[in-house]
């Protein structure tokens, strides 16, 4: 990555520096290094180990197994999360996913997790990013909790270590990242940790509030923030002196993904008015949100669309899943039979908090915090008895 990024500024070298860069334009080449990561991976092994048992003998032993040394393993483990990075630097997301299914970002993230936080932060942060991408919202939401709930909890132990400050920014980017996936699915909100969710508004609250009025400049900002340092996976074109490569890569994926916001500036206002009515004619509301009908039925497909995501369905494939409806508003067009006009039809599908089972939780809790609390002062009374020593006979009958 950092040679890439050298390699893209030709406007800032010297000529000797272009020349010798044309004489090595093999080295660092994205191919052989895809290829070097996976040839790690298959004479590890690592893909068997893992799907074997999970990996829970190779992280209970650190890959030190009876008379053999835990080089290979480990690094068929790590190559892993290269495959994944270098995928995501080049732009190919859904191959990000599929090199890392031995690792299952949603159940064998635990592995070496204590000792080596830098690979876990790593392999979560570009594993969410590739589902944001994707417009797999839900996902991406349950990738960032994972991690930022770890980070919440041991961040105070690291501050000495020397990765401490690298800890903090990547905390900064998801926490970004994790605002757009909920100003795009607020739906997955519902999936959040408490901890993590208060943190969030704590850090996004004002830009969240702007990303849900449809200001894409919100966006621009935290993805330019937020995001990888992309690179290019040819060489530039040494010739042209103002040529910076890397933007060309940050470019083309920012506007790929500012063209997927762009595509839903206009429902979130949308969404607003459906829900303060429980059935509306499509003529009423193309008046209030100042549109033509036919526009208006566009935009209403559109929601309808945007509510359908690509959610795991817990299979090997980190790419696989179920197409499920991510929204707390159902609605469908139907025509009134007596008037004969197109009304939608809106149902609230938000479910209501019952909290009977939480205070059943906390009920349970305190009784067991109550019963702690009184245990040993009974079991005090007759070791104290019995520590008062006996009158002498004498003096009793006295």
């Amino acid at each position: 990555q950092s040679f890439c990024q050298y390699r893209g500024k030709v406007q800032s070298m010297s000529p000797e520096e272009i020349e010798n860069l044309k004489k090595c334009d093999k080295v660092w080449n994205s191919v052989e290094v895809l290829n070097i990561l996976q040839a790690l991976v298959d004479k590890s092994g690592i893909v068997a180990e893992l799907e074997g048992d999970g990996g829970e003998r190779l992280c209970d032993l650190d890959g030190y197994y009876p008379q053999s040394s835990n080089v290979l393993r480990l690094l068929g483990y790590f190559a892993l999360t290269g495959l994944l990075r270098v995928h995501c630097l080049v732009g190919d997301y859904n191959t990000a996913l599929k090199a890392i299914y031995p690792l299952n970002l949603h159940e064998r993230a635990h592995l070496f997790t204590p000792r080596i936080p830098g690979a876990h932060i790593t392999l979560f942060y570009y594993g969410g990013f590739a589902y944001l991408m994707q417009r797999r919202y839900l996902d991406a939401a349950r990738c960032f909790n994972a991690v930022l709930l770890y980070i919440y909890r041991v961040k105070s132990a690291h501050r000495s270590s020397p990765h401490f400050e690298q800890m903090l920014k990547k905390n900064e980017q998801m926490y970004a990242l994790l605002a757009i996936c909920l100003a795009l699915c607020p739906v997955a909100a519902k999936s959040l940790d408490e901890n993590v969710l208060m943190q969030l508004r704590e850090r996004q609250s004002d830009n969240m509030a702007a990303m849900g009025r449809g200001d894409t400049d919100v966006y621009d900002t935290l993805f330019r923030d937020a995001c990888p340092k992309f690179v290019t996976s040819t060489p530039p074109a040494y010739d042209q002196a103002t040529t910076n490569t890397n933007q060309l890569a940050f470019r083309a994926q920012l506007n790929s993904f500012l063209l997927e916001v762009r595509s839903q500036q206009a429902l979130p206002q949308m969404k607003q008015y459906l829900q303060l009515y429980s059935s509306i004619s499509l003529a009423r509301l193309a008046a209030l949100m100042d549109v033509e009908e036919g526009a208006l039925r566009q935009q209403l497909l559109c929601l309808k669309n945007k509510q359908r995501q690509l959610k795991w369905d817990g299979g090997k494939d980190m790419t696989s899943g179920t197409w499920t409806v991510a929204t707390d508003l159902e609605f469908h067009i139907d025509v009134d039979p007596e008037s004969g006009r197109e009304m939608v039809m809106v149902s609230d599908s938000q479910q209501v908090a019952t909290y009977a089972p939480f205070l059943a939780h906390h009920i349970a809790r305190f009784e067991d915090i109550i019963r702690d609390l009184s245990a040993p002062a009974a079991a005090a009374a007759p070791a104290a008895a019995a520590a008062v020593p006996a009158a002498p006979v004498a003096a009793t009958r006295a």
